[in-house]
Order: C-alpha cells, then sequence, then structure tokens
C-alpha cells in the first residue's frame, strides 16, 4: 500500500514470478539477513518515492548482517532503483544476470566558471533537461533521481 513500512529480517524469500521485495508508493523498508534467491524480478526493487535500508555497515545483530540470493530473470540485478528513490547499506551478495544494481542512468558534467551549458534528456524516453553555468567542478546527474548509498 501507499506510505507503508515493513522490516523483512531473517527471512527466505525465493522463486517467485516477479520481484522478490518490492517497495514503491512513499513506502520504506527495512531489509536484511535474508535469502532473496531465484526470484525472476529483482532481489530488491525500490520506486516511486520509497526507500529501502539493507544491512548495516557496522555491528552485528539480525538489523546489521548483509542479504544474499540470485535473481534469475535475464534483466533482473540485485538492487533496482527508480524514480526519487534511495537504497542504503549493504548489498551483500544480492546479484543477478544484470549485474548487482540498476540505479538509472548517471551522467557526470564538468563545468568551468562562467560556461553555460544545456544537458538533456539524461536517458532515452527522460525528459529531462538540465542548464548549469559558473559552476566550477563536476555534477552528477541521475536520471531517476534516485540516491545510492549502498557499498559491497
Amino acid at each position: 500500500g501507499r506510505a507503508s513500512s515493513a522490516r523483512i529480517v531473517g527471512e527466505t524469500i525465493n522463486n517467485n514470478g516477479r520481484n522478490g521485495v518490492f517497495i514503491f508508493r512513499g513506502s520504506h523498508a527495512d531489509v536484511a539477513n535474508s535469502t532473496i534467491d531465484g526470484n525472476i524480478g529483482d532481489a530488491v526493487s525500490v520506486t516511486d518515492n520509497s526507500g529501502v535500508n539493507l544491512g548495516n555497515t557496522t555491528g552485528s545483530t539480525n538489523f546489521d548482517v548483509a542479504n544474499n540470493g540470485i535473481s534469475t530473470g535475464g534483466t533482473s540485478v540485485g538492487i533496482r532503483c527508480r524514480i526519487a528513490s534511495y537504497a542504503n547499506g549493504h548489498r551483500g551478495g544480492l546479484n543477478g544476470p544484470a549485474g548487482v544494481q540498476s540505479f538509472g542512468t548517471t551522467l557526470t558534467l564538468t563545468t568551468v566558471d562562467g560556461a553555460s551549458s544545456n544537458f538533456g534528456p539524461v536517458a532515452d524516453g527522460d525528459g529531462t533537461t538540465l542548464t548549469i553555468s559558473g559552476n566550477n567542478g563536476s555534477v552528477v546527474i541521475n536520471s531517476e533521481g534516485c540516491v545510492n548509498r549502498t557499498v559491497p
């Protein structure tokens, strides 16, 4: 449902016809110390302004332990993030045929003081256009508006 929350800790989620864990519509989940394996879709998919906290980077409680498992669908990944969402914590052994994770297309732009440039679209089907001016350094644009704070 919308704006829901869940704690999925120490579970086995396997052989689903879609994603193992699907977090969407402004919802949040803590997913740790679980085996998410053999699912056709992504092991963990988070979208539509939602968030997932995976195992912590320190500690030894059930909430700290990383997840593991491999999805089996051809384009599935361990963690997929879309549309203004985030994933935080240990990715652990989550994986899929298309890789460990997908956070949309990322473009890094380097600008020079006084210069102005228009960029866009960032990815196919993305209507986002960005104007950058007078900003020394690099700007990273993610086509999905996702925040990736995961670590191996």
